[in-house]
Order: C-alpha cells, then structure tokens, then sequence
C-alpha cells in the first residue's frame, strides 16, 4: 500500500485511486476492476448476483409503491423516504420462503406478519407538521365505544383544532407484474364536539381492480385554528388480503 505525502491529501475515489486513513496515516490503493463476462457467470460471484437481484427487485417495487400515492405525499416527504421504502421491501423479500434467494418476491413475503406489521410501521409523512397515529383508527372491531376511542385519538390534544377529515383511499399492488392503482374509499368531517355517538361504515374494495394485495391508506387533515393553514396529521398504511372488507367506524 501507498502512504500519502505532501501538502494536500485526500479520502475517498478518485479516478481510479482510493484514498483511506489508518492509525491516522494516509494511504492510496488502486481499484480493482473485474471483467464483466467473469463477474456474470463466475461461481465465486454468485452471491454477488443474488443481491444484486434483489436490490433491483426492491429498488422497482419501491418506486411502484411510492409513484402511486405520490398525488397525496407530494412535498409532504423528505429525501430519507425512498431509501426507506427500499429497504423495507429488501426486508419483505427476506421473508419470501417459497423462492430461493435472487429469486425472492414481495408478493409472497407479504404473506408473512411480520413484513405486514413493518409497513404499519412505516411513517411516510416525515416532514414536522404531522402526527403519526401508528394504526389507531384502523383496527376492526365491534365494541360500542369505538366512536369514542376513536374521537380521543383524533384529540388528544385541547389546541388541535375543532374540525378533521379523515380519507381512506385503496392502494392495488402487484409487485410482480409491477402494477398499482390507488382509488379513493371514503372521506368524512369529524367535530370536536359532535353528538353522534356512532357512524358504521362498510368498506369495501370496488371489485373492478383485481390485485393480490390492498392496502388501506388513512390520512387525517385538520385545521390549525393558530395557524390559518390546513396541516397534514398522518398517513398510516395497513392492508387486507383483496377481497376482505374492512369494517370502520367513526
């Protein structure tokens, strides 16, 4: 290895040199090329190839993903949002067990729970004027006080506004065949000081748009009496197997 003398010193790549410090010397080493034909076929790169493929898989069906909600994230996310995405769908192929790896698909490691409760999880909206409500409006269920639990999510605070829009719209994806369309399921105006104790809402998908997996988008806009400008609180995805109904209640 080359050790690095003079005035001016550098890290990193440049050109065809690679620039690194050790025990606080600096030192130069070339880069080494591999031929394409070997680098393709060669036994010893084959691992190399399989993440590889799987890279490109999840870099296709991260940009699917985020291109078909992209009317209703446009300038509400920031540059850490797609390498997210990435790799929350480089996670989803590791949980595909039906294919061997480099062959790995996000459809079948969707099956897994584990890959459903990461896209629960993951915060699309990460600019600071939102709220992340992580699902709490989104769980099926039939006891009577859900109107309630529901308003004391939406309120939590006393200076959040009196008035909500709460969107659910239906997101259609086949990773495989690279295919998505979101349609719009339903919108409703929620009041701080509203009466009505109980709203039951049937959703259910359209039927026109037949894909392996739904996802449920929920957004949450209210108006900032302090700041005379709508804000965006949240947008939470979950998902149903296609076909399924989701019972919400407001």
């Amino acid at each position: 290895m080359a050790k690095q003398v003079g005035a001016f010193k550098f890290l990193g790549r440049l050109g065809n040199l690679f620039g690194y410090m050790v025990d606080g010397e600096y030192y130069v080493r070339t880069i080494g090329k591999v031929d394409k034909a070997v680098r393709k076929h060669a036994p010893q790169y084959e691992e190399t190839r399989q993440n590889e493929a799987e890279f490109g898989v999840a870099t296709r069906c991260g940009g699917l993903f985020r291109q078909a909600m992209m009317h209703i994230t446009q300038r509400w996310t920031t540059k850490h949002y797609p390498p997210k995405v990435i790799q929350l769908m480089l996670e989803t192929l590791k949980s595909d067990t039906m294919h061997a790896k480099g062959q790995r698909s996000v459809n079948y490691g969707l099956k897994n729970g584990e890959s459903q409760l990461a896209f629960r999880r993951l915060e699309i909206y990460t600019k600071k004027n939102y709220t992340h409500y992580r699902g709490s409006l989104m769980h099926e269920t039939n006891d009577p006080l859900v109107w309630k639990m529901n308003h004391q999510a939406l309120w939590s605070r006393r200076d959040d506004g009196d008035t909500k829009s709460v969107k659910l719209g239906l997101l259609h994806v086949d990773f495989d065949r690279k295919i998505a369309k979101y349609e719009d399921a339903l919108s409703i105006t929620c009041k701080r000081n509203d009466q009505i104790e109980q709203n039951e809402v049937r959703i259910v998908p359209s039927g026109d748009i037949k894909l392996p997996w739904t996802f449920v988008i929920q957004q949450v806009w209210g108006f900032y009496f302090c700041c005379f400008d709508y804000r965006c609180y949240t947008l939470v995805v979950s998902f149903k197997k296609f076909a399924s109904a989701l019972n919400a209640k407001f």
